[in-house]
């Protein structure tokens, strides 16, 4: 079996789109790049929490080092990175390459499958990445005497990053290569990241349709998401 990932791109459009943005059509949609750069950056840091990286800890102390210790978690967290590197390609008007993509999943299949002391790196790696970019767009805000921060939400605000956009390309394919392997690295098979990515995608939609609330927020209902295996290891 080979990746084919129009579908979860054509789902991510029609999710944001519920949530009231149009990442595929609406024309200022590129003013939204610095919120799912920083969305993608918050899940890629969850993801990184699932390992043990407090070095004072007595884990850190006795060879669990840098193991994941939360797997069923950074296999959602991973998924939810997925969610927002998707939403970032579509305000950017990359696609999914899915030769590219097919083969960094025979490339890391090859290097990195069931190595999951390497999370922690991969995810390290990812962040950066992010910082990288919100470096880029802060940037370009500021040239447009403009902040990032302070939005108008019914008139948007208006930066160019044109001529940054090839090397923010470069940038995101890096994500994507380094997200992939991640995936591989946590035991995903072909077929199990469309269908995870679907049962998360589900609970989007309900927590939409509820009335999503940071402040009222629980995270419970990932719990109902059924892993294929390896549910509740802990290593």
């Amino acid at each position: 079996m080979s990746l084919n990932l129009d579908e979860i791109y054509k789902l991510q459009g029609e999710l944001n789109t519920v949530i009231g943005r149009d990442t595929i059509n609406d024309p200022k949609k590129h003013e939204w790049a610095f919120d799912y750069v920083i969305a993608l950056h918050d899940e890629a840091t969850e993801m990184f929490n699932c390992t043990n990286w407090k070095f004072w800890s007595s884990e850190g102390k006795d060879k669990q080092y840098q193991k994941i210790v939360d797997y069923k978690n950074a296999k959602i967290e991973a998924i939810d990175c997925l969610h927002f590197l998707v939403s970032l390609m579509q305000v950017c008007e990359i696609q999914f390459d899915n030769k590219l993509c097919n083969n960094i999943w025979t490339d890391s299949s090859n290097f990195v499958k069931g190595k999951h002391e390497l999370l922690s790196k991969y995810s390290v790696d990812l962040i950066n990445d992010t910082v990288i970019l919100m470096s880029i767009i802060r940037e370009a805000a500021e040239e447009s005497k403009c902040d990032v921060f302070e939005k108008n939400f019914e008139n948007g605000y208006k930066y160019d990053f044109d001529k940054r956009i090839e090397v923010m390309e470069l940038i995101i394919e890096n994500c994507i290569t380094l997200l992939f392997s991640i995936f591989v690295i946590l035991d995903f098979e072909e077929e199990d990241l469309l269908k995870i990515y679907k049962m998360k995608h589900e609970k989007n939609l309900l927590r939409q349709k509820n009335g999503y609330s940071v402040i009222n927020k629980t995270e419970d209902d990932n719990n109902e998401i059924k892993l294929k295996k390896n549910e509740n290891i802990r290593i």
